[in-house]
């Protein structure tokens, strides 16, 4: 058998990554368009261009359970199913009050 180099280094090259960029009032925006597949990987931020008090809430798993990030901060999650085991293929966001930025950025599998 002839030798060759173990490959320490994979790379993931499969799927696609969104970035969203935008405002959203108290409505839950659903991000990114289901049409788009499954999302593994999300990261939210509450960018500081947004006033000292701008909250942004946020939902990973489709419940009515929203979680925050004040100015400046972000979250980062690789997303697995649902409670009833469905892919994830949307998050939600909005505002605690008023109209407020946000940037999202997600990896999606093929």
């Amino acid at each position: 058998m002839a030798h060759q180099l173990p490959d320490f280094e994979t790379k993931d090259v499969l799927g696609k990554t969104v970035q969203l960029v935008g405002s959203c009032s108290t409505s839950p925006v659903l991000l990114p368009d289901p049409a788009i597949g499954k999302i593994s990987d999300v990261l939210i931020r509450n960018p500081d261009t947004n006033g000292i008090n701008d909250v942004l809430l946020y939902n990973l798993d489709g419940t009515s359970n929203f979680s925050r990030l004040k100015r400046g901060e972000f979250v980062g999650w690789t997303l697995k199913n649902n409670g009833s085991g469905t892919p994830i293929t949307q998050i939600t966001i909005k505002s605690l009050s008023g109209t407020i930025n946000y940037e999202v950025v997600v990896n999606v599998e093929p």
